[in-house]
C-alpha cells in the first residue's frame, strides 16, 4: 500500500467549518445521510427477501 509523501501532505491546506454551527449542521447533513443508507439497505433486504418467496412459489 502506498504512503503519502510528508512533504507533499505539509504543503496542503484544509479547511476547517467557519463555525460551531456549521459543524453541526455538516454533522446533521452526514447523521442524515447515514439513516437514508440504512433505509434502502433495509428496504433492498426486504425486496431480495420477497424475490426469493416468489422464485419459491414459482418453481414449486
Amino acid at each position: 500500500m502506498p504512503r503519502a509523501d510528508w512533504k507533499l501532505v505539509s504543503k496542503a491546506t484544509f479547511l476547517n467549518p467557519a463555525s460551531f454551527n456549521e459543524q453541526r449542521l455538516i454533522g446533521k447533513f452526514f447523521k442524515d445521510i447515514d439513516s437514508l443508507l440504512t433505509l434502502h439497505q433495509r428496504k433492498l433486504e426486504m425486496l431480495k427477501n420477497v424475490k426469493q418467496a416468489f422464485l419459491e412459489k414459482m418453481f414449486v
